[in-house]
C-alpha cells in the first residue's frame, strides 16, 4: 500500500509508539480547548492574571465613582488568548472606544456606545443620563471619555505590567485601526478581557483587548520556555516556503510577457511574508538578508485554523 509516510517519519512514529506503550498505564488529563483561538498562556498563567484584575476592578471601580456620581461595580466575566481580527467583529460606526497603545502595540477598551453616552451626560453635570442612540461624540465628551477611560485603563494594565501610552478615542474603523499598525513587531495576539460595568443606566460591557502576551508571573516578566522535543523527533526533517505573494494573470497577458516586464503581487510594500511549515500557514515574517543570502526574520507564530 501507497504511503507518504517518509522514512524519518515512520521512525518517529514507530519510537514514539514504543514510549506510549510502555506508559500506558499512566493516567494522562486531557484539556479539551477550541483550536481556532491563540494559545500561549498557561491555564495556571490566566488563573495568575484573572486573579490580578479581580483585585485591580475594585480600585478601578471606586475611582470611577466620580464622574459617575455613584457606586459602580466592575466585574471580570471573561480572560482569554484571541485573534485581533475579532476586534472589529459585530462593530457598527459610531462605537465607543478608546485606543492606546502598549510598546507601540495598538490596544483597545470598547464600550457599548448608549451605556458610555449616559455616562458622560451624567459626569457632564446632567442630573439625569438622556436616552439617546449610538451617535458621535462632541469635543467635550471625547475629552471626558479619555480622561474616564484612559486611567482605568492604565491601572487594570499595570497590575499586569504593561505600561499604556498615547490613549485616544475611536468611533469609526479608520481611527480605530488594526492590530497590522504596531510596526515589524505587530502580531495578531491578543488577551480579551471583559469586564461587566454596573453603572449609569445599569450594566453595560467592557471589552479590553490587550496586546501581546502578557508577561508570565512565574518567569520574572519572561514567557516560560517551551518543553525541550524529544530526542526521536530531533532529526525529522520539515519543509519551510516562504510566500512572497501570488497574481492573476490572463493567458494572453502570460503568453505576451518579454524580459523585463513587471507582474505585480497581491501584497502590500512592507506587509509580513506568510511562512508555510508543510503547506500550513504557521508563522509571519519580514524579508531581509543574512551574510549575503537573502533570509528572512520571524515575526509572529500562529496555530494553523482548524479544519473542523
Amino acid at each position: 500500500m501507497a504511503s507518504n509516510v517518509t522514512a524519518d517519519e515512520a521512525r518517529a512514529i514507530a519510537q514514539a509508539l514504543q514510549g506510549s506503550t510502555n506508559d500506558a498505564h499512566k493516567s494522562v488529563h486531557v484539556e479539551t480547548r477550541q483550536f481556532e483561538r491563540p494559545l500561549r498562556l498557561s491555564g495556571v498563567e490566566i488563573d495568575a492574571l484573572r486573579e490580578k484584575l479581580r483585585k485591580t476592578s475594585f480600585e478601578v471601580a471606586r475611582e470611577l465613582g466620580g464622574p459617575m456620581r455613584m457606586s459602580p461595580t466592575l466585574d471580570l466575566v471573561e480572560l482569554c488568548e484571541v485573534n485581533a481580527e475579532s476586534v472589529h467583529a459585530g462593530l457598527v460606526a459610531p462605537f465607543a472606544v478608546l485606543r492606546f497603545e502598549i510598546d507601540k502595540q495598538p490596544g483597545w477598551l470598547m464600550w457599548d456606545c448608549p451605556a458610555a453616552l449616559a455616562t458622560l451626560d451624567v459626569a457632564l453635570g446632567a442630573a439625569s443620563p438622556g436616552q439617546s442612540a449610538a451617535r458621535k461624540f462632541t469635543p467635550i465628551e471625547r475629552a471626558m471619555f479619555t480622561r474616564i477611560l484612559g486611567p482605568a485603563v492604565a491601572r487594570l494594565t499595570k497590575a499586569l505590567g504593561l505600561a499604556v501610552a498615547n490613549p485616544s478615542v475611536a468611533q469609526d474603523l479608520e481611527s480605530l485601526g488594526s492590530w497590522r499598525q504596531g510596526g515589524d513587531k505587530a502580531e495578531t495576539q491578543r488577551l480579551l478581557v471583559s469586564f461587566d460595568l454596573g453603572g449609569v443606566g445599569g450594566t453595560s460591557r467592557w471589552r479590553l483587548f490587550l496586546p501581546g502576551v502578557v508577561p508570565s508571573s512565574k518567569s520574572g516578566g519572561k514567557p516560560e520556555k517551551p518543553l525541550p522535543l524529544p530526542a526521536h523527533l530531533a532529526e525529522v526533517l520539515v519543509d519551510v516556503k516562504a510566500h512572497l505573494g501570488a497574481n492573476d494573470v490572463p493567458l494572453a497577458d502570460l503568453l505576451a510577457l518579454e524580459v523585463g516586464d513587471v507582474i505585480p503581487l497581491r501584497m502590500e510594500v512592507g506587509e509580513p511574508l506568510r511562512v508555510l511549515v508543510e503547506d500550513q500557514g504557521c508563522l509571519r515574517a519580514v524579508l531581509g538578508r543574512s551574510h549575503d543570502k537573502l533570509a528572512i526574520r520571524v515575526t509572529q507564530v500562529e496555530r494553523p485554523k482548524s479544519d473542523g
